[in-house]
């Protein structure tokens, strides 16, 4: 239940999700665990329920026919469903932002099944204290972390004008902003580096398991104690690739880099490192 300043306002945690995913297609709907466990969408939402800050679960997904069987669970979930652009996201979240006169979006994706609702619920708590337009967390495993967006700041973008990237990436526009903020988290060292998102089957693989240990609510506290009994189930994904948005050129070299190292590839590293020093990029000079 919400209460005190934050009651009066309407809290969004819109769910991006589709079913034309190119690593691992249809995940949002695969059980999990297989065969008779609730869907990807079906946790998700359902970890979002226990949250005492949101008011409001909208899905949003894509106007291809692909994914009218994401607007069928919607339906059949009693849950609002909004449709839009395949490519452009950033419309995606402005328009339901706009429909529903949401005051906070919380942005979630259709791969992470792990919501600790007690820690978004403290972030959602930071972001209306400081009047951010933007909070972002830091410090909790992959697939862990939040971005929180005022109503108010989606209003204020043209989103014909927004690049091609920032259409994708909902967020990329609001990262630099004067009112953008960071909330941090101290995750244990035993957890602070796994791996909690879907993207692969070893992702699959790995939280099947983890669901068949952990019976109830999965929170970081409980993370730990799985860590601390059976450390091997995390290590069933680790080292997987984990797409993201860099920064700048610099960071993303600098993460090849350590894939190549990874990998134990020290020839092809210090052969990019010479042609680096030879780049214009000034942090290789």
């Amino acid at each position: 239940m919400v209460d005190g300043p934050l009651s009066k306002l309407k809290i969004g945690a819109v769910v991006q999700a589709r079913m034309g995913s190119t690593r691992l297609p249809d995940k949002v709907m695969m059980p999990i665990p297989g065969p008779d466990g609730p869907t990807l969408l079906g946790r998700i939402c359902a970890q979002l329920n226990r949250s005492e800050r949101i008011t409001d679960i909208i899905i949003a997904t894509t106007s291809n026919p692909i994914d009218d069987k994401i607007e069928e669970f919607t339906t059949q979930s009693g849950i609002p469903c909004f449709r839009g652009d395949e490519n452009n996201v950033f419309e995606r979240y402005q328009k339901v932002s706009q429909l529903h006169d949401l005051d906070i979006v919380i942005r979630v994706t259709g791969d992470n099944p792990i919501i600790d609702t007690s820690l978004l619920d403290e972030t959602i708590r930071a972001h209306q204290d400081q009047n951010n337009h933007y909070t972002r967390s830091t410090g909790l495993p992959i697939g862990m972390n939040f971005e929180i967006i005022s109503g108010e700041a989606f209003k204020s973008i043209n989103a014909e004008a927004l690049t091609q990237e920032e259409q994708e990436h909902v967020t990329l526009c609001f990262k630099n902003h004067p009112r953008a903020r960071v909330h941090e988290f101290q995750t244990p060292s035993l957890i602070k580096n796994i791996r909690l998102t879907i993207d692969y089957p070893a992702d699959i693989a790995m939280f099947s398991l983890l669901f068949a240990f952990c019976k109830k609510t999965v929170s970081l506290k409980t993370l730990n104690q799985v860590a601390v009994a059976h450390p091997w189930i995390f290590k069933i994904n680790q080292g997987l690739y984990q797409k993201r948005t860099f920064k700048n050129t610099e960071e993303e070299i600098d993460c090849a880099l350590q894939i190549l190292a990874h990998f134990g590839m020290k020839q092809s590293a210090d052969i990019f490192i010479q042609l680096l020093q030879k780049s214009p990029y000034k942090s290789f000079e």
